[in-house]
């Protein structure tokens, strides 16, 4: 036990050093623009200032330091934070909610679409954020800002298909070189102006809102801002631990960015004029190249990071149904969950890049920003409250207690960020809408095809009949029929059967269930369900974080001898369903017609499962059927 511990805390700095490069990129470099946008409606006098920086210094202590890293980091599947995590661990107590599940799997349904939406967002404000420090430089280069961010961005995404693994062990220290920049440079001009510590004091943010009263709304815009990136640290949970994270924040994070943000106000205490962009103009002029070179750097680490989480979460949402299954590739032998999925990488570049074209500057980029995130965390905090109640069974004072000070807050910063959807929040919304439901239609369309393959069902035991009472002929070697997570009916190997009236010696019929955990252990992977003379019915059971690699399931059962009947195998033949789907207005009158037909087109263009369980193409073969849905 003490040598186990011992270990533990060494593994404690790479593990933050790691951290920094992937966890806090995002919000790391919000004091690019954050407090910029948040005087941009004031003017930049003493009063203001110091309103606005106790605004953001309590808004980074209780939304980050008390509500996140205490409460919400708690809202853990064995391990795994996000919403995906959240919806596993509440389907997991599905009975619980009885008829409300529906409601509260569709507003997770709607944060997931957000999360989409802020992958998006991210990188375009990130990087243009940065580059727009040239016009601090020399005025004539603002005109390239966009083309240059355009060319970062469009080489970040065709960078993607090569995994960050070669260059990722940059990210730590590249982002230790960042918070020790931005600390210094705080550090420098608090010490000229001390005065701006006073922001600490609450009561300046109390008189901001009696002075301004709803303009305030305006300004807290702008201060949500500094949260932003708050929602990676609860994601990204599973692959640093809690520790690394908590440690991090409170040690050197969250020191490095109140420094730079009181900075930056005590810079415009006495330059007023500076608050065209105030995070460069804190810098003395020799350092701004160097500064916009780091600023660029960081941005981009913010920016791989949010992509990484990116395809992390749509690699969970395939895996659990509410997304089609599209070709995954784990980018890293190293990190547990690091994917690339290219098409997915598609639609974030084309959406990236758009935005960025059509919004032009990150002061426009803000609005839709802060709406996409702060819906995600008033989501994120009303799920915790439901399993604050109902799965660790807190009493009602609590719940409420919990609800009323977090959910407030946040929802003061959603009245505040609402006022900019007809500006430029609306793409956040139509894109969550969108994302939403495609999400539902595929799920509900995946229901409708069980149903219909239900209606053909046919039993182990009658397979096995058959292949006794009939003039089956037996060929050697393995055949290993793969059923769909909507079909148990076995129509597969019945209609192999009656086309080609052969079988192998030895037919294995695998289901694959998708759990609510993050992992399954290869011990507990294997289910025997059904098995006669020949014919072996299993089901194999994966964590919705975990690659369903069906050939290297079985070669470790084999070489595990948990599967006998494999023993000295080696000729396997794959088979399965090649679906298409008709929809008919007859069938399922419940169902709209509008939901039919996406999931049918989702069904029938997007590329067949073989990549997904990770097939041998020269090993498999495809059977080809139709439903009428």
């Amino acid at each position: 036990m003490k040598k186990s511990a011992a270990n533990k805390k060494p593994r404690l700095i790479p593990l933050s050093v790691a951290a920094l490069g992937v966890v806090f990129g995002d919000i790391g470099t919000s004091p690019l623009y954050a407090v910029r946008e948040s005087l941009r409606y004031v003017q930049p006098n003493q009063d203001n200032i110091l309103g606005v920086l106790s605004l953001i210094f309590w808004a980074l202590i209780v939304v980050i330091s008390i509500k996140y890293l205490i409460f919400i980091f708690r809202a853990d599947n064995e391990g795994e934070g996000g919403t995906i995590a959240l919806i596993s661990l509440l389907k997991s107590k599905e009975l619980a909610f009885k008829k409300s599940f529906a409601i509260i799997f569709l507003i997770s349904l709607f944060g997931t679409s957000l999360l989409f939406a802020d992958g998006m967002i991210t990188p375009a404000i990130s990087v243009l954020s940065a580059v727009e420090g040239l016009s601090i430089i020399y005025a004539p280069f603002s005109s390239f800002t966009i083309s240059i961010a355009f060319i970062i961005l469009l080489l970040l995404f065709s960078l993607q298909a090569h995994g960050s693994e070669k260059v990722g062990h940059l990210f730590g220290p590249i982002m230790i070189v960042w918070f020790i920049t931005i600390a210094i440079l705080g550090i420098l001009s608090i010490k000229a102006h001390p005065v701006i510590l006073k922001a600490v004091n609450p009561w300046y943010a109390i008189l901001l809102f009696k002075h301004y009263h709803y303009l305030t709304l305006l300004i807290l815009t702008g201060v949500f801002l500094v949260v932003t990136g708050g929602e990676a640290l609860y994601a990204d949970i599973s692959h640093f631990g809690k520790t690394p994270i908590r440690l991090l924040w409170f040690s050197f994070v969250l020191p490095a960015l109140l420094l730079n943000y009181f900075g930056q106000g005590a810079d415009l205490l006495f330059s007023p004029q500076d608050i065209k962009n105030p995070f460069y103009l804190l810098a003395p002029h020799w350092l701004l190249y160097p500064l916009l070179l780091l600023a660029t750097l960081a941005t981009i680490i913010a920016s791989q990071a949010v992509l990484s989480a990116v395809f992390s979460l749509a690699k969970q949402a395939l895996t659990i149904h509410i997304l089609p299954r599209m070709n995954v590739i784990f980018s890293s032998r190293l990190i547990r969950g690091q994917v690339y999925v290219p098409f997915i990488n598609f639609i974030m570049a084309i959406g990236t890049l758009s935005l960025l074209i059509t919004f032009q500057t990150s002061s426009n980029l803000a609005a839709a920003y802060g709406l996409a995130v702060n819906l995600v965390m008033i989501i994120v905090t009303f799920l915790v409250a439901i399993i604050s109640y109902k799965l660790w069974h807190w009493g009602k004072i609590a719940v409420t207690l919990f609800s009323v000070v977090f959910l407030s807050m946040d929802c003061l910063f959603l009245v505040a960020n609402s006022l900019k959807i007809f500006q430029k929040g609306w793409f956040t919304i139509v894109f969550a809408i969108i994302g939403t439901l495609i999400m539902l239609c595929w799920r509900n369309g995946l229901m409708l095809l069980r149903e219909a393959s239900s209606k053909r069902k046919i039993t182990v035991e009658e397979i096995s009949r058959k292949i006794h009472s009939e003039n089956i002929i037996r060929v050697p070697g393995v055949a290993i029929f793969i059923d769909e997570p909507y079909d148990e009916s076995k129509s597969c190997v019945f209609r192999h059967l009656e086309s080609t009236n052969t079988i192998h010696e030895v037919t294995l019929l695998i289901d694959v269930a998708i759990e609510n955990k993050p992992v399954i252990s290869i011990h507990n992977r294997i289910e025997n369900i059904k098995q006669t003379v020949g014919v072996y019915h299993i089901r194999l059971h994966y964590g919705f974080m975990q690659a369903v690699d069906i050939p290297n399931t079985l070669r470790i059962c084999n070489e595990m001898k948990i599967l006998p009947y494999l023993s000295g195998k080696t000729k396997f033949t794959y088979y399965l369903e090649m679906v298409n789907v008709f929809y008919g207005s007859k069938i399922n009158v419940n169902t709209p017609q509008w939901q039919k037909r996406i999931f049918t087109g989702l069904l029938n263009t997007l590329p067949q499962n073989i990549n997904f369980y990770h097939l041998p193409h020269n090993q498999t073969i495809m059977i080809g059927t139709y439903y009428d849905i």
